[in-house]
C-alpha cells in the first residue's frame, strides 16, 4: 500500500495538485494558455533603473 500521508513526498504532491486543480484544469483544457511565462520574464523590470546604481 502506498503511503499518501501529508508528510510524505506523495502526500505533498497530492496536496499541491489539489491546491492548484482549477488552474491546472484550465491550462489543460484551454489551448490559448501559454506553456511558459517568457513574456513576463523578459519584460523590462520597473526596478531596473533603481538597482542600476547599487
Amino acid at each position: 500500500m502506498v503511503d499518501g500521508g501529508a508528510k510524505s513526498p506523495l502526500g505533498e504532491a497530492l496536496a499541491y495538485i489539489a491546491k492548484y486543480r482549477d488552474g491546472l484544469s484550465h491550462f489543460l483544457t484551454d489551448g490559448l494558455v501559454e506553456v511558459n511565462n517568457n513574456t513576463f520574464e523578459l519584460s523590462p523590470s520597473p526596478m531596473a533603473p533603481v538597482l542600476g546604481w547599487l
